[in-house]
């Protein structure tokens, strides 16, 4: 399996490896893609959209098995629950993941 690497979008691309600490195990999932460019185009794009919502969250992607992944930083699961619940509550689809 390839190592977990979280990418972020322009304008501050930084490559970070997704490390959980403490109760911080968890992210969420907003889209996944085969294609590298897309999962950072789509990070990018959901980044300013929602800016209001992330609160200064810039979201990244990483790859996990053969799939790029827009995800958010990792956090305990509750707080990944309720940022889910709030995008579910404006149309976007999300899931709350494991960094297992």
């Amino acid at each position: 399996d390839a190592v977990d690497q979280v990418l972020r979008p322009e304008p501050k691309p930084k490559i970070r490896p997704v490390v959980a600490t403490g109760d911080n195990t968890f992210f969420v999932q907003f889209a996944a893609f085969r294609l590298e460019k897309s999962a950072r185009e789509t990070a990018a794009l959901l980044t300013t959209k929602h800016a209001q919502r992330l609160d200064g969250m810039i979201l990244g992607f990483m790859r996990r098995g053969s799939y790029w992944r827009v995800v958010s930083d990792p956090m305990p699961r509750e707080d990944a629950a309720a940022l889910c619940r709030v995008f579910v509550s404006v149309g976007q689809d999300c899931i709350v993941k494991s960094l297992d």
